[in-house]
């Protein structure tokens, strides 16, 4: 979990009536700047009012990752939970491998990850990708274990998981995905409700909520994606926030 000292830079618009903003995610959620905001939690977090954001997110990290950051967030961190906090969570590429690890196994990464002392992320980088592992050949063995079908059912049962603990914990939440799998894109992510049963295939899609447009296809549109040519820049981050977000979220939640 990750508090960071960003100062808010914009006026509230809608108060949503939450402290704590919680997020996970991936590189579609976290903030890559120490002193200013570029990505919406946080100009979530001003515009919706709340006084906190707590990132889980890391560049790199897949659906386990986010799965076991937010349970170790709120089993660490019990004040968190009650009627004060709003949970978001935007699942990451479902190619993607995540493991727990003693942190001297951990290579050179420009991020790191500890879910409490002794335990930390291990990632793959995709099912091509370059993990974080001093000998990344361990990953590299793991990954030829693995084919779509199999990572697909990982990541559902992953999803799954954390929503049922949520529902549990009473706390109130909202999933959805960073990228329509439709499109195609640079990171090779998939759709795994093509490879779910009628009845997973349903279930997931409840515990999905579908905004008008996902941040990519809004970026992609609008020509607002980084160098990269795969990831939001801070503009569309904002713009998205204010157009999309913002005024979605608060009818899903019912705000008046």
């Amino acid at each position: 979990m990750l508090t960071r000292d960003i100062p808010k830079q914009f006026h509230v618009e809608r108060d949503f009536g939450y402290k704590n903003l919680i997020v996970s995610g991936c590189s579609f959620t976290y903030n890559n700047a120490d002193s200013v905001a570029v990505t919406w939690p946080y100009y979530l977090r001003d515009i919706g009012n709340f006084d906190e954001v707590y990132d889980c997110s890391l560049p790199g990290a897949g659906n386990t990752h986010i799965k076991n950051s937010i349970i170790s967030c709120l089993d660490n961190n019990p004040h968190l939970l009650g009627d004060q906090s709003l949970l978001l969570v935007c699942w990451s590429g479902n190619n993607r491998d995540d493991h727990i690890v003693s942190p001297k196994a951990l290579g050179e990464y420009p991020f790191e990850y500890y879910y409490a002392d002794g335990a930390s992320l291990a990632l793959s980088g995709g099912a091509d990708g370059n993990g974080n592992l001093k000998d990344d050949t361990i990953i590299s063995k793991l990954r030829i274990c693995k084919d779509t079908k199999s990572r697909a059912w990982e990541n559902y049962i992953a999803i799954r998981s954390l929503y049922t603990y949520l529902s549990y914990m009473q706390i109130k939440f909202v999933f959805f995905e960073y990228r329509d799998h439709n499109l195609p894109a640079r990171d090779r992510s998939f759709d795994l409700t093509k490879y779910l049963e009628s009845h997973t295939k349903k279930l997931y899609n409840d515990m999905i909520h579908k905004w008008s447009t996902d941040i990519y296809s809004y970026s992609i549109r609008r020509d607002m994606l980084m160098g990269d040519d795969f990831h939001p820049n801070p503009d569309a981050h904002l713009s998205y926030t204010k157009e999309i977000l913002v005024p979605e979220l608060w009818k899903y939640l019912g705000n008046k």
